[in-house]
C-alpha cells in the first residue's frame, strides 16, 4: 500500500461516518502550480477507485472547476464566479465562495461576521438553485482562529448563525416543496411573464416553477404568461421562512404578500 492510499484509507475511516459527508478530491487542480491533465489520471487511476474501496457507504465525490469533467466524480464543482452550462449530466455544487456582489471576498470568515453582508450569501444559495445548481458548500473557508479568540465565540456570532440558517432554509424548502429539483432546468425569465424586479427562474414548463426575486424591490408584482391552467402560487420568504399560498390563473398579475 503506497502512503497516498494509505492516507485516504485513514481519511475515508475517519470521516466516512458522519451523515453529512462527501469527499472533495481538490480545488483548483488545474491551476498552476498544479497540472490538471496529471491530477485528472491520478484521480481516475488511483484516488477514486481508493476512496470507493475503503468507503462502506458510497458518499459521493466531487471536484472543483472543470476537471470535474473529466473524472469519474458524481458531482461537479464549481466556484461562484463561475456559469453553470445548460445540460450539465451531473449535479453541481458551489464548492468555494467567491466574490458575488458583496464588497469583500465571501470566503473570508470577516465577511461571514459582518450582518451587513447576510444578504450577499442567501442570494448565492439561492440564485445558484434557479440557475441549475444542486446545493452550496456555505463555509466551505469559515475559520475561528483567524477571526475569534474563542471557538465559542465563534459559534455564538449572530452573523454566521443568520446566514447559515438561511441557508438551511432553502435545504428546508427543497425537500418539504419541490419533488425533484434535478427535473427543473433553468429557463429564460420571460418564459413566466414580467416582474417589477429582477429574476432567475427554473422548472417545467406548464407544471412547476421556481421563480427566485433577488431586486431590491420590497413588493414584487409578477404578471404571468403561463400556458393555459390553473396554478397554485406559493410565496416563500428565504429569509424568514414565511409563506402563504394563491390559486391564480395563467395569465394572472399578483402581488408578494
Amino acid at each position: 500500500m503506497t502512503e497516498k492510499e494509505f492516507y485516504l484509507r485513514y481519511i475515508v475511516a475517519r470521516y466516512a461516518g458522519f451523515y453529512n459527508i462527501f469527499w472533495e478530491l481538490g480545488n483548483e487542480m488545474g491551476r498552476s502550480p498544479n497540472n490538471g491533465g496529471n491530477f485528472t489520471a491520478a484521480a481516475n487511476n488511483n484516488y477514486i477507485p481508493w476512496i470507493k474501496k475503503y468507503d462502506p457507504y458510497n458518499l459521493p465525490i466531487t471536484l472543483s472547476e472543470g476537471l470535474w469533467r473529466t473524472t469519474n466524480v458524481e458531482i461537479g464543482g464549481f466556484h461562484q464566479n463561475q456559469t453553470i452550462n445548460s445540460g450539465e449530466s451531473r449535479p453541481i455544487i458551489h464548492t468555494e465562495l467567491v466574490a458575488g456582489d458583496a464588497p469583500n471576498a465571501m470566503w473570508k470568515t470577516s465577511t461571514y461576521a459582518d450582518p451587513s453582508n447576510r444578504h450577499y450569501y442567501r442570494k448565492t444559495f439561492w440564485k445558484s438553485m434557479a440557475e441549475g445548481g444542486s446545493g452550496s458548500i456555505e463555509g466551505s473557508s469559515l475559520s475561528s482562529a483567524s477571526y475569534f479568540a474563542t471557538m465559542t465565540e465563534f459559534l455564538n456570532n449572530t452573523a454566521i448563525r443568520n446566514v447559515m440558517e438561511d441557508h438551511g432554509r432553502l435545504s428546508s424548502f427543497l425537500s418539504t416543496t419541490i419533488n425533484e429539483l434535478y427535473n427543473l432546468p433553468p429557463l429564460e425569465s420571460a418564459s413566466i411573464g414580467s416582474a417589477n424586479t429582477t429574476y432567475k427562474v427554473c422548472g417545467k414548463m406548464g407544471e412547476e416553477y421556481i421563480v427566485y426575486f433577488y431586486g431590491a424591490n420590497s413588493s414584487i408584482t409578477l404578471s404571468l404568461s403561463l400556458p393555459q391552467g390553473n396554478y397554485t402560487i406559493i410565496w416563500y420568504s428565504p429569509s424568514t421562512g414565511l409563506n402563504s399560498t394563491q390559486n391564480v390563473s395563467n395569465n394572472s398579475s399578483i402581488t408578494s404578500p
